[in-house]
């Protein structure tokens, strides 16, 4: 099960938030570069959070 965070610079406590419900891989993009627009979302990916 993963989770994907999109945005956000200090997510730290976000990702404490979200493996305490049970996620066992989060993963984290910032969005700043345009290579990011064009990226394939991670396999299992259960929840998208956008900040």
């Amino acid at each position: 099960m993963t989770v994907l965070i999109v945005g956000g610079d200090y997510i730290a406590s976000l990702k404490q938030k979200i493996t305490a419900h049970g996620y066992a891989r989060i993963e984290h993009w910032n969005g700043r570069k345009k290579g990011f627009n064009k990226r394939a979302l991670p396999g299992r990916t259960e929840l998208v959070v956008i900040i």
